[in-house]
């Protein structure tokens, strides 16, 4: 069994994802909140849930999301 590696996680940032949105996989983290793969076994933390529960992402999904909200920032530094 893989261990977590919620330490080692690329991003800070806590997203909020609506939980009716989700499927039960990916709720209990069976699959990635994003993407909905199953294997490899997402292991990244992602956010949570609006009912409290943490989500998992792959590899992938967190790099794409960490990538969208330092690209966020720098558009919105921009824009000032």
């Amino acid at each position: 069994m893989c261990d977590s590696d919620f330490e080692n996680t690329d991003t800070t940032d806590i997203h909020l994802i609506d939980a009716g949105a989700l499927t039960v996989a990916q709720l209990v983290g069976e699959a990635c909140a994003a993407c909905h793969a199953r294997w490899p076994r997402p292991r990244h933390r992602l956010g949570a849930s609006s009912e409290g529960d943490e989500l998992l992402a792959c590899r992938e999904c967190v790099g794409i999301a960490a990538d969208y909200d330092s690209g966020a920032l720098e558009r919105a530094l921009v824009a000032h």
